[in-house]
């Protein structure tokens, strides 16, 4: 019975050498179509993001690499977008990759450093591994820094014998994130819970219950709150912490603050669309009027109903000379 291989591109390779590779999956992994991987690469098995566009059976008597894992389950891509991918391979000539992080959000293709792992049960003697066994999830560099580049000669040769486990942890790149902090409880209960031991604390307490939620970059400029001092909150089960991603436009400070109200034969308008929006089935309109008419303030209160009901809208602007325009519009 033949074996399934994972057929995949690497999203790093260049033009000339972008061509699919196949890989040998390890039990207990089940990769799919459109799922993003890590995998060994070149002589140096340098850790690599890939794509999976095929699951084809191997060929008798090939020796493959195995996969490392599977990575970004919510990213898994479908047949449509796949396609999507090979047609803008090969009508721009552009790789795999570069058609793939056109249509992705920059930061979910992130670096891959490789970390080791002395295997459960091994028995390895020597510096390195006893360095390895020591600081569990070590990186290369940290491994050479310690014991120079004749190690990773050693490593290598821990790893191929199975004392050593190498895995990949991934690094975002370019991502920013918003930290908002919230009370986890009664305020008063926390505050008798705290007690008297600490001034800052009962401080910052005090004014999330008065505020509500609020950024930590506001509690540490206005408490000097530490990220220390921030997990201690959260260990004491005072405060949670939720990790939003934080969105950079260069038109946020233009943005159009001002209440949009519709006049009557404007709020007919809108009125019609979103009942077309509602039917459940595909629908078209021509919204028709003369500059100046309120015709994207129509538009803009459509969008606002059919988001508001958990649905998704796209907006396609004519000319791109509008885009500093729109963007304020819609920005809130």
């Amino acid at each position: 019975m033949n074996q399934t291989v994972c057929r995949v591109h690497l999203l790093d390779l260049p033009f000339h050498a972008d061509r699919p590779f196949d890989y040998f999956i390890p039990q207990g992994m089940s990769p799919r179509v459109g799922d993003f991987v890590l995998v060994p690469f070149g002589g140096g098995n340098r850790t690599s993001v890939a794509l999976v566009t095929a699951l084809a059976e191997a060929e008798q008597g090939r020796k493959l690499k195995p996969l490392h894992s599977v990575i970004y389950p919510e990213y898994s891509l479908d047949e449509g977008t796949i396609a999507l991918i090979r047609f803008l391979s090969d009508r721009t000539l552009c790789s795999y990759g570069e058609a793939a992080k056109a249509i992705m959000p920059v930061h979910s293709f992130a670096g891959a450093k490789d970390i080791y792992f002395a295997a459960e049960g091994a028995r390895g003697t020597g510096e390195l591994f006893d360095l390895i066994r020591s600081n569990p999830g070590i990186t290369r560099s940290r491994i050479e820094k310690k014991l120079g580049k004749d190690a990773l000669k050693e490593l290598r040769s821990l790893v191929s014998s199975g004392a050593v486990v190498m895995h990949a942890k991934l690094t975002a790149q370019n991502r920013k994130y918003k930290e908002t902090v919230s009370l986890a409880g009664d305020a008063t209960e926390l505050l008798e819970k705290i007690g008297k031991c600490s001034k800052k604390r009962i401080a910052v307490i005090e004014f999330l219950r008065d505020n509500g939620p609020v950024a930590f970059e506001l509690l540490r400029e206005d408490f000097s709150l530490t990220r220390a001092g921030l997990r201690d909150l959260v260990d004491m089960g005072a405060v949670r912490v939720e990790v939003t991603d934080s969105y950079r436009t260069p038109y946020e400070g233009d943005a159009v603050k001002e209440e949009v109200r519709l006049s009557p034969e404007q709020s007919r308008a809108r009125d019609i669309l979103c009942d077309l929006a509602d039917s459940g089935e595909a629908k078209a309109a021509l919204l028709y009027g003369v500059t100046g008419s309120g015709k994207t303030q129509v538009i803009r209160a459509v969008m606002d109903h059919v988001i508001a009901s958990g649905r998704g809208v796209i907006m396609l602007v004519p000319e791109i000379s509008l885009t500093p325009q729109m963007m304020a519009l819609f920005l809130k």
